[in-house]
């Protein structure tokens, strides 16, 4: 079933360790899908993969909705999720990291390989995506969705900030 970090049904313990009061370290591969569960959170792979779980390979149009995200940080804000091996050739997410309707999360130093998508970031603000490299995603390699969605009417100022640098994108993505 799906890994939570943080907040109600956190399962940091079962693949790693909390290393302070707010960053989940891993100590060991996941294959299944992760959710960050709490505002404030970092969660650190310490270079361990995040793999789909072992289920039969879906219909080309099932594709996204078969195997979900790698990681899926939604509705919080002030997370960071670094150093983590989302996918790998022949068993990638549909999207590898997934920020939606989120603020003040960073992306840095992850590999993302074979994702539908690689990380997608949106309706968020105060973003950053940074030096991660993404290779053989096969729909984009970093999307930024629906800021039109997001108005003053719905969010204080500043109005969305997304910061996007520093990755490496490679084989079509």
């Amino acid at each position: 079933s799906t890994v939570i970090i943080g907040g109600p049904g956190d399962a940091c313990d079962a693949v790693g360790s909390w290393t302070d009061a707010t960053t989940c370290t891993l100590a060991s591969d996941v294959a299944d899908n992760v959710v960050i569960g709490r505002a404030g959170v970092t969660l650190d792979c310490d270079g361990h993969q995040i793999t789909p779980p072992v289920k039969p390979p879906p219909a080309v149009g099932e594709v996204l909705v078969a195997q979900g995200a790698g990681i899926l940080v939604s509705k919080l804000q002030d997370v960071r999720v670094r150093g983590c091996h989302v996918g790998r050739a022949g068993e990638g997410f549909g999207i590898g990291i997934w920020v939606y309707y989120a603020e003040a999360v960073e992306i840095a130093d992850n590999v993302l390989v074979e994702n539908v998508q690689g990380v997608v970031v949106q309706s968020s603000t105060g973003v950053s995506v940074r030096d991660n490299r993404i290779d053989a995603s096969w729909v984009s390699g970093i999307a930024v969705q629906d800021l039109a969605a997001m108005t003053a009417e719905n969010l204080p100022p500043p109005l969305p900030q997304i910061e996007v640098w520093g990755n490496t994108l490679s084989q079509g993505s």
